[in-house]
């Protein structure tokens, strides 16, 4: 358990130092530095997908940027980042960036909120073909699903309770 704590304390402290990246759509309050993310609040924390264990850490960075990271433990339970995320709200919009580990260009992923359901956002980006619509859906406070879709609608979706 103390293990645990010190790797999630661990793994938050390296999400301070992830980079940015810069662009989004327009909901609520915007600042200098772009559009305010606190009705996605509740996406901050510790979540682990229930399928694979997997977990995203979620922190605030500032008002219009949150970070993150995909995480999984190996079998001496070493954390290994699979992917680095981010929210930032800019003055165009919300945005959601991925990187995953081995993904052979060294650019992000980048989607735009592309309706303004706070409690379902959804993230698009005409050009990629897979995943091409990433949603975030609350369920309660304990509880996310995920759908990923690209071309015809077809995916997956998977679910992320949150972890204390």
């Amino acid at each position: 358990m103390i293990l645990r704590i010190g790797l999630f304390v661990f793994l938050m402290s390296l999400m301070a130092c992830g980079e940015k990246t810069t662009e989004a759509e327009t909901p609520k309050k915007t600042t200098n530095q772009g559009t305010e993310l606190s009705e996605l609040d509740w996406m901050l924390g510790k979540w682990k997908r229930e399928d694979t264990g997997e977990l995203a850490l979620w922190s605030k960075k500032e008002n219009s940027y949150f970070g993150g990271m995909k995480v999984t433990l190996n079998n001496k339970e070493q954390a290994v980042i699979q992917g680095v995320l981010a929210l930032e709200g800019r003055k165009d919009g919300i945005f959601f960036s991925t990187k995953e580990k081995g993904q052979r260009n060294a650019n992000r992923v980048e989607y735009k909120m592309s309706n303004t359901n706070f409690d379902a956002p959804k993230f698009t980006n005409p050009n990629q073909s897979y995943p091409k619509h990433i949603s975030y859906m609350k369920i309660g406070n304990d509880k996310i699903k995920v759908e990923e879709t690209g071309v015809g609608g077809k995916g997956t979706s998977y679910y992320f309770v949150r972890e204390i």
